[in-house]
């Protein structure tokens, strides 16, 4: 699952296409915004600020144009090319607009940043209410280094509890490496085959080896789908796969996944279903302590625990996030306000290594100590309330080492449905970060310790129990 801002912002884009932007957290309903303006998000303010010029553009088209400028007049005089002088018919104007962004996208080179679907889009905002397609997992993609490039993996943050992906044992971490039977590859495979024959040309391997990177790229070229296909279709967004191998998948409720874990390969059967996250709920432990449960930032998560801790006054509480993907960074700060009150959530670090606070929103209930449990599966904005309460209320943090995920996403949405996602920044905290690292507990305890004795252990550390 992804994490996202969660204000719109819009962009008038008066060039050749006519289609305006807007950008929104994925975890707030669509808001109205006007077609000329740009709204930029300043912690939880919105500002509206002078419309920008578009480059490129009949509004600057001046000889001593800046070379990013340059850059889009170039684009405009292809487009006017193509339109003027190319033999068959045009696409629409729509589809060649899809065209441009996914090129622009991903001259990036983040797999953060892509084009999106309709479907994907509106798949998007459903996961912020709450509501996940497909496997019922939180996925992420990590890059890692191999042979001069990055291999990009879909991975699993967290399994939904009552979710297919719960129920075929998936865990936090886990690295998919098959759908069906079918290789993903987070790498063009001819790019391990031109390394290869890079090498024997320099003698360094024989015919043989160098056959066998052949036979094996041709079986993954004929038999596998690019990294974005298997997310898609693990996400439960069939229509939008673009692979052959894809699109066959997607014509089944039930195939298997291969993961990689702990150096292993596990295959696991899944059945494709909608998952509902649980609600926030609260229960005693002892006469002077309760256990929250946080599992997902959805949009109400933040009434829903003043709800939940209105009889708790005075009480020690104890924060389970375990699980806890993220979700909507407001919920996370309406949280951390009713926790720990007016001040500082977390600090977003944008463009050019910019730093600004983010603020927590509400006033504090009145509770006792507070404790915070953690998993592998605890990412995102739980990672950030996690450091929010040790950091402003000296919360002791009991269990595993977080996932270790900073990224703070926006989704921008078009005017005919379809969007792109856009890394707009890192989340850290006021005297540290987590991102690709996680945090480390105060209190470790084994991950396969029982439920019951891990709460008693928390319930000790704050003073209430055994």
């Amino acid at each position: 699952m992804r994490r996202w801002n969660s204000l719109i912002i819009t962009l008038g884009l008066a060039g050749s296409f006519g289609v305006a932007f807007a950008a929104g957290r994925l975890l707030r309903a669509p808001q109205p915004a006007p077609k000329v303006a740009n709204i930029r998000a300043s912690g939880t303010q919105v500002a509206e600020v002078t419309a920008p010029t578009i480059p490129g553009t009949a509004t600057d088209a001046s000889p001593g144009a800046e070379p990013e400028t340059q850059g889009f007049s170039l684009f405009e005089t292809v487009y006017g090319l193509v339109r003027s002088q190319y033999v068959d018919t045009l696409p629409d104007k729509n589809k060649m607009a899809h065209g441009a962004v996914r090129a622009m996208l991903s001259s990036l080179d983040d797999p953060h940043s892509t084009f999106v679907e309709a479907s994907s889009r509106q798949l998007m905002e459903q996961e912020g209410k709450g509501i996940l397609g497909g496997i019922g997992a939180a996925l992420t993609i990590r890059g890692a280094k191999q042979d001069g490039f990055t291999d990009y993996r879909v991975t699993v943050v967290a399994p939904i509890a009552g979710s297919p992906a719960a129920a075929a044992g998936l865990k936090p971490g886990d690295t998919v490496q098959k759908v069906d039977g079918r290789y993903v590859f987070g790498h063009s495979p001819l790019l391990a085959y031109n390394r290869i024959l890079q090498r024997w040309q320099d003698r360094d391997v024989t015919d043989e080896e160098v056959e066998k990177v052949r036979k094996s790229t041709k079986a993954r070229i004929e038999n596998g789908m690019p990294y974005r296909d298997a997310e898609l279709l693990l996400r439960g967004d069939r229509g939008a796969v673009k692979s052959d191998a894809a699109k066959e998948v997607a014509k089944k409720e039930r195939f298997s996944i291969t993961v990689l874990r702990a150096g292993k390969s596990i295959d696991v059967p899944v059945t494709l279903s909608q998952t509902k996250v649980e609600p926030v709920t609260v229960q005693p432990v002892n006469a002077s302590t309760v256990l929250l449960r946080i599992p997902f930032f959805s949009e109400t998560a933040g009434k829903d625990v003043r709800a939940a801790l209105a009889g708790a006054a005075g009480k020690n509480v104890i924060v389970d996030l375990r699980g806890n993907p993220g979700g909507d960074i407001d919920a996370g700060q309406a949280v951390a306000g009713a926790l720990a009150g007016p001040g500082a959530f977390c600090v977003e670090i944008g463009q050019k290594g910019a730093r600004q606070t983010v603020k927590t929103t509400g006033n504090a209930i009145k509770v006792g100590k507070v404790a915070v449990l953690t998993d592998r599966g605890t990412a995102s904005v739980s990672e950030a309330l996690t450091l929010c309460l040790a950091e402003r209320r000296q919360a002791v943090v009991i269990g595993q080492t977080t996932f270790g995920d900073g990224l703070l996403q926006g989704l921008y949405t078009l005017d005919d449905g379809s969007g792109f996602t856009l890394n707009v920044g890192t989340l850290t905290g006021k005297t540290k970060g987590w991102a690709g690292v996680g945090l480390a507990p105060t209190i470790a305890i084994p991950a396969t310790t029982a439920p019951a004795a891990v709460i008693a252990k928390a319930a000790q550390a704050l003073g209430g129990g055994k």
